[in-house]
């Protein structure tokens, strides 16, 4: 592609390609087949993220850290899907593989985040304050005015999706090209999901379906599902990101 970008570790595409619908199942496939290379190490690497989220909810301002660094844990994941994409060996230790590399641009990637969560929560909130006022008043707010602020909230709600994407492929995108900022790596990470929207309309689907299923045997389905997404996750990075979807040195 005449108008790439050569980085750290692969092609980054200006212009993200384009992908059919059907690929949006074939991640989660893919995120599979990753997942039985190493069963019982997913397994593992999972209970690990899941403890720890668990323990840091239960000490003040963990929670909050703990956020900051899940681009960190995140891009130690698709440092371990490469690992296995290229034929290696996946470890536990993997999980902490993005505390070797680029940590700092990770965690301001948490931070950007989370800021935009706030703002949008923000928006939501003023907008809750205002029916609550409306609707408090003498006369009470006529039907017409409740519909408007509904879908004025409606509309702060959806605010959250673009956020989404703008995180979606960051981490991979920062771990993988040095050469990339955090504001860069949003930014194609929006657009590889904007021109993407019907394979990931398919993927969440098959995600939703697959997570009911994956909580009824007292959750235990989770411990395969977490990995298979990661997986598609990376899956999905190489083929719209990537020349020929293969990550280069």
């Amino acid at each position: 592609d005449s108008d790439a970008t050569e980085l750290h570790t692969g092609i980054v595409l200006q212009s993200p390609r384009s992908l059919p619908a059907g690929r949006g199942s074939a991640w989660i496939g893919g995120g599979w087949e990753l997942f039985k290379r190493a069963p019982w190490i997913w397994v593992a690497i999972t209970l690990v993220y899941l403890l720890l989220a668990m323990a840091s909810s239960a000490i003040p301002l963990a929670p909050l850290a703990f956020n900051l660094l899940l681009p960190v844990f995140t891009a130690g994941l698709m440092v371990g899907c490469r690992t296995q994409d290229r034929g290696g060996e996946l470890q536990v230790a993997h999980l902490f593989a993005g505390f070797q590399q680029r940590t700092g641009v990770l965690v301001a990637a948490g931070a950007l985040y989370m800021g935009l969560v706030l703002a949008v929560m923000l928006v939501m909130g003023l907008l809750g304050l205002l029916v609550g006022v409306i609707g408090s008043g003498a006369d009470g707010a006529t039907p017409e005015t409740r519909v408007l602020l509904l879908l004025g909230m409606l509309f702060a709600a959806s605010l959250m999706l673009p956020v989404v994407m703008a995180f979606y492929f960051a981490p991979a995108l920062l771990v993988f090209h040095q050469e990339l900022g955090v504001v860069e790596a949003f930014k194609l990470s929006f657009r590889g999901c904007l021109v993407n929207v019907v394979p990931f309309l398919v993927f969440g689907l098959v995600a939703f379906v697959l997570s009911i299923l994956a909580v009824i045997p007292f959750m235990l389905g989770l411990l395969v599902l977490f990995p298979c997404l990661f997986g598609a996750i990376y899956l999905a990075y190489k083929e719209i990101f990537l020349e020929s979807g293969v990550v280069n040195d």
